[in-house]
């Protein structure tokens, strides 16, 4: 007596897979054999192998430390604005460095200038006689430079005058004479030749 053959019924599932186009494609070549390109399916389209250029491990993606980023966050602003005063601090530091260097530049123009002034009559003094070698001065000398002072400055005054408008009456049209006296021009006397170089 045979035995029976029992088969097991294809499933709703496996007859649709049968029939599904792709499906037998890709166990085609799946099952395909010798040196072939073996096709190893995903069959969760929402898992990245760990071959794969996108993987990540979950304590990379599922990381909870938002407070660590924030702080992380907090101190790279911080680190910004203090590199931005940094520079704005050095750059007032040179520029006070340059100002300080044309300052003293300045100074030691005027001293030098200074220093080239000592040898001319500029700084007189107003005693009677010289305070280096106490010899006594000319009166007369120092009479003729006072002239020559007033009388250059009466002169400038009245060109100064001369060269505006006001002579002449803004509301009358009237012309105004010039309010300014010119003294007459010093004489510079003999003893003053050889000491008074103007």
């Amino acid at each position: 007596m045979s035995e029976f053959h029992n088969v097991k019924p294809t499933g709703r599932q496996q007859r649709k897979e049968a029939n599904d186009h792709h499906q037998f494609e890709k166990d085609r070549l799946a099952n395909r054999r010798e040196g072939f390109q073996r096709h190893d399916p995903n069959r969760n389209i929402l898992y990245t192998p760990e071959h794969a250029a996108g993987f990540q491990d979950d304590l990379t993606r599922f990381h909870s430390d938002y407070t660590l980023e924030e702080k992380l966050q907090r101190d790279k602003t911080y680190d910004n604005k203090q590199k931005i005063y940094d520079k704005i601090r050095h750059e007032r530091i040179e520029r006070e460095e340059t100002k300080k260097q044309e300052n003293l530049a300045i100074q030691e123009r005027d001293e030098h200038r200074g220093r080239k002034k000592t040898d001319t009559h500029a700084n007189d003094s107003l005693a009677d006689y010289d305070i280096i070698n106490l010899k006594g001065r000319n009166a007369e000398v120092d009479k003729f430079r006072e002239d020559v002072f007033y009388y250059n400055g009466a002169m400038r005054a009245h060109k100064l005058y001369s060269l505006n408008n006001s002579k002449f009456n803004p509301i009358t049209g009237e012309q105004t004479e010039i309010p300014i006296t010119i003294p007459e021009r010093p004489v510079p006397p003999k003893t003053a030749t050889d000491v008074y170089r103007k």
